[in-house]
């Protein structure tokens, strides 16, 4: 379960990241639309505008519900965990191992396995910790980028 759920989360931030770049572009243009409103209105391009913003937003929504599909998948994994742990022990016990399962290793398997419940179920939490802070770095690493670039022309003047 852990490799589906790290892909998963793989593809949420890149569903995450891809979801950015149509929200970035409909503010830049509603920005554009509210600084240049009197020619717009002037030469009668409310449509056109209102029509690209839609288009925009269609995107994004699109996005956004693909987005949502991913968490719904990632919280359909997480919460089966307890459950599927279990099965997937005993059946390697039984098959693999070619062991028969008693009653009392069947219990204390089951009683193990309720204390190891919640820090198996925290694990999902971990790497979308780790996915949002690798988006986070990479965020800040082009801001330092052109903090450096600008340094470094406004210190050879």
């Amino acid at each position: 379960i852990v490799p589906l759920l790290a892909v998963t989360f793989v593809r949420f931030a890149k569903l995450r990241a891809a979801k950015n770049i149509p929200g970035d572009a409909r503010i830049k243009l509603t920005n554009e639309i509210l600084n240049g409103v009197r020619i717009i209105k002037y030469y009668g391009w409310e449509r056109p505008f209102t029509e690209r913003i839609n288009e925009i937003r269609e995107e994004e929504l699109g996005l956004l519900f693909h987005m949502n599909l991913t968490l719904v998948v990632i919280v359909m994994l997480i919460t089966s965990i307890p459950f599927i742990m279990p099965i997937i022990i005993f059946f390697t016990y039984t098959k693999i191992d070619n062991q028969q399962l008693d009653i009392t290793l069947a219990f204390t398997t089951l009683s193990l396995l309720g204390l190891v419940t919640t820090p198996v179920m925290m694990i999902p939490g971990f790497f979308q910790r780790c996915v949002l802070c690798m988006l986070i770095w990479n965020h800040c690493f082009v801001i330092v980028i052109v903090v450096v670039v600008v340094v470094a022309v406004f210190s050879t003047l």
